[in-house]
C-alpha cells in the first residue's frame, strides 16, 4: 500500500473519531439539559409544597426600602411591615413615619377586611370588609404575595404566582437547563417560556438551590404588557435576587430580597427587603379577626328553621277553618229558628 494512501487513511480515521466524539459530546450535553429539566419537574412540586407550608405559617418582620419614582426626590422610601400567616389566613401590618400610622390588611376565606389608624395613640377604624368570592380571595392573596416577597420569594414569581402553578401550565416549556457553579453548592438554572392565553409572550429564568429545598435564588421575568385603549403591546423586564441565612427544619430562611427592572439602560433597583425576624409557626387565629383591633362585630342572626313555622301556620289555618264552619252552622240554625 502506498505510504501516501496510508497517511490519508489514518487522517480520515482521526477525522471520523473526532466527528464521532463531537457528536457524542453534543448528545451528552442535550441529555444533561434534558435530565436537569426532568429532575426539576419531578422534585420541585413536593419541595415547593414544603416551602409554601412553612412560609404561610410564619410571622415575619421586614424593613422595606422602595426607590422613589420621582428622579428629583431620589433615595429610598422606608416602610416597616409584619406578615402573619395561618394556613389560608394572611395578614400584613404596614407601619410608616414617625407617628407610626398603620394600615392592616387581612385576607381570610371567610372574612377579609382592612383597618387603619392615624398614629400609634389612635384607635383602629374599619376601612372595608367583605366576604370575598373564592376567585377574588385567591387574586387578593396573589397580590399580597407580590407586595410581600420576603415571605413568598422562595416559591413564587415576582407577580405573586406560585411557580408550581406556572410549570403546570400547558404552555410552559423548558428551553434550556444547566448547572451553575456556586461555593455553597451547585445551583440549577432553568430557561423557560410560557405564552399567555391571549398570545402575549412571556419568558424568563429561574435559578434554584436544589439542596436547599429547591428555594428560588434568582429569577427574571420578561413579557409584553397590553396598553389599554391602543391594542399595542410594550415589552417589560424585571428580576429578583434572594439571599438566605440559616435554616429551619431544612427550609432556608430569607435574609434579603432585591428586585429590579430591566430597561435600555440595564438594571434599575426597585425594592430592597431586609428581614428583621422570623418566627416559625402559625399565628393565632384570633389575629385575623376585626376584634383583634378593638372592632366589635354584630353577631350573625341565629338561623330559624322554617319547617316548624310552616307547621304552625298550617295548624292555625286549620283551626280558623273549623271555627268558620261552626260559625256558619250556628248562623244557619239561628236563621231557621227565627
Amino acid at each position: 500500500m502506498p505510504k501516501s494512501f496510508r497517511v490519508s487513511l489514518a487522517g480520515l480515521s482521526c477525522l471520523v473519531i473526532l466527528v464521532s466524539y463531537s457528536a457524542r459530546s453534543e448528545s451528552c450535553e442535550d441529555e444533561s439539559a434534558h435530565a436537569i429539566g426532568e429532575r426539576f419537574r419531578l422534585e420541585y412540586p413536593a419541595a415547593s409544597k414544603k416551602l409554601e407550608r412553612f412560609y404561610t405559617n410564619v410571622t415575619m418582620s421586614v424593613r422595606q426600602a422602595s426607590v422613589r419614582q420621582r428622579s428629583s426626590e431620589g433615595g429610598f422610601e422606608f416602610v416597616d411591615w409584619v406578615f402573619r400567616g395561618n394556613g389560608g389566613s394572611f395578614r400584613r401590618d404596614n407601619t410608616k413615619g414617625d407617628d407610626l400610622s398603620a394600615t392592616v390588611s387581612v385576607y381570610d376565606p371567610r372574612l377579609s377586611f382592612r383597618v387603619g389608624r392615624k398614629s400609634s395613640s389612635s384607635e383602629y377604624s374599619l376601612l372595608w370588609i367583605a366576604e370575598l368570592p373564592s376567585d377574588d380571595y385567591l387574586e387578593s392573596v396573589s397580590t399580597l404575595r407580590s407586595q410581600s416577597l420576603a415571605c413568598a420569594a422562595p416559591f413564587c414569581t415576582l407577580v405573586g404566582q406560585r411557580i408550581v402553578d406556572l410549570i403546570l401550565e400547558k404552555s410552559f416549556v423548558i428551553i434550556d437547563a444547566n448547572r451553575v457553579a456556586n461555593p455553597s453548592g451547585d445551583l440549577l438554572k432553568i430557561d423557560w417560556k410560557s405564552p399567555l392565553p391571549d398570545g402575549r409572550a412571556r419568558w424568563g429564568i429561574f435559578v434554584f438551590a436544589p439542596d436547599e429545598c429547591w428555594a428560588l435564588k434568582q429569577m427574571t421575568l420578561n413579557g409584553e404588557i397590553l396598553v389599554v385603549g391602543t391594542g399595542k403591546t410594550v415589552k417589560f423586564g424585571s428580576g429578583m435576587d434572594v439571599d438566605y441565612l440559616d435554616k429551619n427544619d431544612g427550609v432556608p430562611l430569607v435574609h434579603q430580597v432585591r428586585t429590579w427592572s430591566i430597561g435600555d439602560a440595564g438594571k434599575s433597583p426597585r425594592f430592597i427587603l431586609d428581614v428583621k425576624s422570623v418566627r416559625p409557626g402559625a399565628a393565632p387565629a384570633a389575629d385575623f379577626t376585626p376584634e383583634a383591633f378593638g372592632i366589635r362585630m354584630d353577631p350573625a342572626p341565629v338561623p330559624v328553621s322554617i319547617a316548624p313555622t310552616l307547621f304552625t301556620l298550617s295548624a292555625l289555618v286549620g283551626v280558623l277553618a273549623v271555627l268558620l264552619i261552626q260559625f256558619k252552622r250556628r248562623s244557619a240554625l239561628r236563621a231557621q229558628r227565627a
